[in-house]
């Protein structure tokens, strides 16, 4: 059975559509040359607003019930899925903050087993200097024998220095189906050093950027008035139709 489909957009808007597009036409560009010319561009100009307007309180007429159909579905799903997103950051915060504190804990257990291999490493190279200062002395002493058993040992004590490394830390924050995205962030602490410092280096430069809608208001309030080395104010004028 074939399903009836409703027209959405009445008769009388579609004419008045197809009225609104015999009136622009193929409308492209207008040249005016005399004062008469330019008083019939802005006669044209209101019908071309008129029937803009039109258009636009019919198309919301059609509109607006479906938009608050829209509006009463979103809110209701709102209510739930905003609280559902609250609860994934309360989770998240707290994934977050259990991460961070084993990352800590895990370079500080890193740094003291760094520093018991760097002390190990120490002590074998004075011991390995020691036998090689004894090598020396007895070279002086003619006693090649026992000096080169002392290099021997130096050398041994050397190849075990270089042998000594801290074992590594692994993070305890590991889970399942769950990782962790590293994000790093910035906070200026003093705008002018670095907008200097972005300037003076041009690998920062295209970073440095200026609010122009911000000092488009600036110009607007000071009539076009904004002595500001580099930046060049332009001046343009929107009609605006009366009646």
């Amino acid at each position: 059975m074939a399903t009836e489909t409703q027209e959405l957009i009445p008769v009388e808007a579609k004419q008045l559509m197809k009225q609104a597009l015999e009136f622009v036409g193929t409308l492209t560009e207008i040249k005016t040359s005399t004062e008469q010319e330019y008083q019939n561009v802005v006669e044209l100009c209101k019908s071309c607003k008129s029937l803009f307007k039109t258009l636009e309180e019919k198309r919301d007429s059609l509109v607006r019930p479906f938009n608050t159909q829209v509006d009463e579905i979103n809110a209701e799903f709102k209510v739930v899925t905003s609280k559902l997103k609250n609860g994934e950051k309360v989770i998240k915060d707290a994934m977050s903050k259990y991460a961070q504190e084993q990352e800590r804990i895990r370079i500080e257990e890193q740094r003291k087993l760094d520093a018991i291999a760097e002390e190990r490493r120490k002590k074998a190279d004075e011991a390995a200097q020691k036998e090689l200062d004894k090598a020396n002395a007895y070279r002086e002493q003619g006693r090649d024998e026992m000096a080169d058993k002392a290099e021997a040992r130096a050398e041994t004590k050397i190849e075990v220095a270089t042998t000594i490394v801290a074992p590594v830390v692994e993070s305890k924050a590991k889970a399942q189906g769950a990782s962790f995205k590293t994000t790093w962030t910035v906070r200026i602490t003093d705008l002018r050093a670095a907008v200097l410092f972005c300037i003076d280096n041009p690998m920062f430069q295209n970073h440095v950027t200026l609010d122009t809608k911000a000092l488009d208001r600036v110009a607007q309030a000071a009539k076009g008035n904004l002595p500001i080395p580099g930046i060049e104010v332009n001046k343009s004028l929107t009609p605006i139709l009366r009646g």
